[in-house]
């Protein structure tokens, strides 16, 4: 029986390649989940025309804000699990493509690890170049140069197992697992490779860059420092915001590490694309339209907080208000804890007292109750001898003996 492959992808303004995400992997997996992350292009109506087309895509709404994806692609992966039970999972972006011919190469690829292993695809970074047909409109087609080397990077591939490690959470960008009590092994898989084309084109990667820093402002992450690299092109894009295909070829040479003017060698390896397009008219965003659709969402944002803050101050008041009274029976209660402390140790004090006072009465008694016992005893002596000695006067006294 073949195994059951599903994905998952979170997406946010992909027009310019979403088709053909989809498409690529509509013919390697069974199922593909794709998660809207508030897209303001066609990336959504693109989806929902293949999905009528009748490929196996389940379509889902996420339109928060900040850039949650650990937690949102944790929390979606164990609903997948449980709603396909697929036997892998694979955690994609759309800019993202699995490096493989068809199913069975696939298929054979997975096959090579373990079926309680968690799998890593490593990266290849694809960068657009001067010799680029600037006709094709197929990002995929037409960026055919990537990094001749880079560091590795893994996407993951979840095993079934994963929906039983209850603890274990996807990290920031689908890079990794961390569980503090499950065993999640993982291993890389075996001549098996991720497409990555992060910079398509001027207007893509600077929208990218307004959405993708903004929403880890939201996130925290200003403070944290994550999404570098979205910071670094959205201070370039405030310091000059005309930019020539050099900065273009700069950039995606150099993606993610983006400090200082180099750029890495290329190698000519085209991906093997070979499914047709649709949709390829449609194109990235105008970074000032994303601005001002990011400056929109965080008004509505901030009018809904406020409106929550206002709802929510008479609840608030009495909590206060019960807050204080509890700290006011908090300190009473010690202050009674204490007065008790106070009145137990006076209390033990006096039983002390008490107890040697009883044994000094019970001295002093026996005492007394000797010497009365004596003077009986003298007593009746002297009455004896009288009676046996008549010629015998005794003049002694009981007063004689102590």
């Amino acid at each position: 029986m073949s195994p059951q492959f599903a994905g998952v992808v979170r997406m946010k303004n992909e027009a310019d390649i979403i088709e053909s995400f989809v498409r690529h992997h509509a013919r390697l997996l069974d199922q593909l989940v794709v998660i809207d992350n508030g897209s303001c292009d066609a990336s959504l109506a693109i989806v929902q025309r293949l999905a009528d087309e009748g490929l196996p895509i389940t379509l889902l709404d996420d339109d928060v804000i900040a850039y949650h994806q650990s937690e949102v692609m944790t929390y979606y992966s164990r609903m997948i699990f449980a709603r396909f039970n697929c036997d892998r999972l694979f955690l994609l972006d759309a800019d993202e493509f699995l490096k493989v011919g068809s199913r069975a190469e696939l298929e054979q690829r997975i096959a090579s690890i373990s079926h309680d292993t968690h799998g890593l695809i490593p990266w290849m970074t694809y960068a657009p170049s001067a010799d680029d047909d600037a006709s094709e409109a197929n990002p995929v087609a037409r960026i055919a140069h990537r990094h001749a080397e880079e560091p590795q990077r893994f996407k993951l591939v979840l095993a079934q197992v994963f929906a039983h490690q209850a603890d274990a959470v996807i990290i920031q960008g689908n890079h990794d697992l961390r569980s503090a009590y499950a065993t999640c092994r993982r291993t890389p898989i075996a001549d098996l490779q991720l497409a990555h084309f992060p910079v398509r084109s001027i207007r893509q990667i600077q929208s990218k860059a307004v959405a993708g820093w903004t929403a880890y402002i939201a996130l925290g992450g200003e403070d944290r420092g994550q999404g570098y690299q979205w910071k670094a092109l959205y201070e370039k894009l405030r310091r000059d915001p005309v930019w020539a295909p050099d900065d273009l070829y700069e950039i995606g040479a150099n993606y993610p590490e983006l400090a200082g003017p180099r750029r890495a060698a290329l190698v000519h390896d085209p991906f093997p694309f070979t499914e047709a397009l649709r949709y390829a008219d449609a194109e990235a965003l105008d970074p000032l339209q994303v601005a001002l659709d990011s400056a929109r969402d965080v008004a509505r944002l901030y009018t809904a907080a406020c409106r929550a803050r206002d709802e929510s101050a008479p609840t608030l008041a009495r909590v206060q208000e019960d807050l204080d009274c509890l700290r006011r029976d908090t300190a009473a209660q010690q202050h009674d804890r204490q007065t008790l402390h106070d009145l137990v140790n006076v209390t033990m004090q006096q039983i002390e007292d008490l107890e040697s006072g009883r044994v000094i009465r019970a001295a002093v008694a026996l005492t007394m109750f000797w010497r009365r016992l004596r003077g009986r005893l003298v007593r009746g002596a002297v009455r004896t001898r009288r009676t046996q000695e008549p010629g015998i006067t005794l003049q002694a006294s009981a007063e004689e003996f102590p």
